[in-house]
Order: structure tokens, then C-alpha cells, then sequence
């Protein structure tokens, strides 16, 4: 299943569901532990990916066409894994650096220290995460040359894989660049429960404009449920409103008062 078809059945609410979690991803990437755990993450999935690289290449490929690409994407992937860990040895450098100069060093000296580091930081997801997508091009490339590709994929597998790639995604984004993205997803979410709730006075407005309710009597309970809950799903509609604009104060006011 594409990820599109797993955000066209979302509907509405698929913004709000990414703009929740980019809001995670933005908390998360606030302190240097937080970035040290996701660097030890990123290490084990890259330790994994180079496991699997091992074992596809160890697998007999007819195709010398296949081969030779897969050959070629090893190689690349091996040379993003090699230069990941030289970015990995720079960031430790500058950890150690930032410990054993603290007492020391001006608001100047931090700051330019942090965009070195932030730097090292964004450079070491990028590569790290590009050598991964690497390793599972050619695992699909296998898959689909022997015959089992992703048809049977159930919708979880799809949903799981989406999400994965979306946190995925988000590790290559600077902090301002989630800000931008929460503010973009739940504005979009918005408009769409303004439009939903649009629907709801003006759905009734035509219903009773036609006489629908005299016109076609069978539709009559429909109309009369639907009334009955239109409240309901207004409040909902509004609650939800009120908690996204909540979302793009706090995360506008943390980068005003951090600039």
C-alpha cells in the first residue's frame, strides 16, 4: 500500500497525526542527551544495515545486471556508514570539548560551539540515515527480483513503515525547520475542521431549504440522527481547534523566547 492511500484513509486528521508527531520530535531534539540517545539509535539501526548489506551480497545473484547494482549501492552505502562515523568521532570531540571548557568560555564561544555541533549533529543523521536507505533499497530490489514483493504487505506492515519513515524523515529537519512544519500541519488541520464544521451548518441549511425530510420520508431517521449528533462532532471539531492553536502558541512563543 503507498502512503498516500494511508493518508487519504487518515483523512482529515492525518496533519494532525504528523504535526503530533513532529511536535514529539521537537521536544526531543531541545537537549544534547536527547540527540546522544538518538545518535546511539541510529548507530544500532546502522549496525543492522550493515549486517544486512553483508548478507545480501552473500547472496547468489543470477542477475549480473541486479548484481552489479547491488555491488554499486553497497559501495555507496558503505562509504555514507564510513563517513557517518568519522562525523560520529567529531561530535564526541566537541562533547568533550564543551565539558571541559564550560567554566571558561564567553556566550560567544557557546553559541559558535553549538552550530558546530548542531552541524555535526545534522551531518551524522543525514549520512547514517542515507546509508540505511541504501541497505533497504536493495534488500526490496532482492525481494521483488525473487518474487516477493511488497503485494502481501498487510496494512499495519504499511502504516508501521510509513511512520517509520515520516520519524525518519524528521531527523534530517533542523529545530526550526519542525517549527515551521508543526506550524504548517496544524494550520492545514484547522482549515480542515473549520470546513467540517461549515458542512455541518450548511448540510443542514440545504436539508431543510429541499425538504428533504418531507420529500424523502425513508431519509427522515437519518436527517433526525444526524442532527442529533452534529453537536457532538461540533464540540469535537472545536476542542480539537482550540488544542492545535494551543500547539503552534507554545512551540511559536519557545522559539521567540529562544532566538
Amino acid at each position: 500500500m503507498k502512503y498516500i492511500d494511508i493518508i487519504t484513509k487518515a483523512g482529515k486528521y492525518s496533519p494532525f497525526i504528523l504535526g503530533t508527531m513532529t511536535v514529539h520530535s521537537y521536544i526531543f531534539t531541545l537537549s544534547d542527551n536527547s540527540k546522544n540517545k538518538l545518535i546511539a539509535e541510529l548507530q544500532t539501526k546502522a549496525e543492522k544495515a550493515i549486517e544486512l548489506n553483508k548478507t545480501l551480497l552473500d547472496n547468489k545473484i543470477a542477475d549480473e545486471s541486479l548484481k552489479n547494482t547491488l555491488i554499486g549501492r553497497a559501495t555507496e552505502a558503505g562509504e555514507k556508514f564510513s563517513s557517518s562515523n568519522e562525523t560520529k568521532k567529531t561530535i564526541l570531540e566537541l562533547l568533550e570539548e564543551k565539558k571541559n571548557n564550560q567554566s571558561i568560555w564567553t556566550e560567544t564561544d557557546f553559541e559558535s560551539h553549538q552550530q558546530r555541533l548542531d552541524f555535526a549533529y545534522k551531518t551524522y543523521i543525514q549520512e547514517t540515515q542515507k546509508g540505511t536507505e541504501i541497505v533497504e533499497e536493495m534488500n526490496t530490489m532482492i525481494n521483488k527480483f525473487k518474487g516477493s514483493g511488497s503485494g502481501s504487505q498487510t496494512l499495519i506492515d504499511s502504516i508501521k513503515d510509513f511512520f517509520i519513515s515520516y520519524q525518519d524523515f524528521l531527523t534530517t529537519l533542523s529545530l526550526e525547520q519542525k517549527a515551521a512544519l508543526i506550524n504548517i500541519l496544524f494550520s492545514i488541520f484547522i482549515i480542515f475542521c473549520f470546513m467540517s464544521i461549515l458542512t455541518i451548518f450548511y448540510g443542514d441549511w440545504l436539508i431543510v431549504y429541499y425538504k428533504l425530510e418531507t420529500r424523502f420520508p425513508r431519509l427522515a431517521k437519518l436527517i433526525q440522527l444526524r442532527r442529533k449528533f452534529q453537536q457532538y462532532y461540533l464540540l469535537f471539531n472545536v476542542l480539537l481547534i482550540i488544542l492545535s492553536l494551543f500547539i503552534i502558541i507554545f512551540i511559536n512563543f519557545h522559539i521567540l523566547i529562544s532566538a
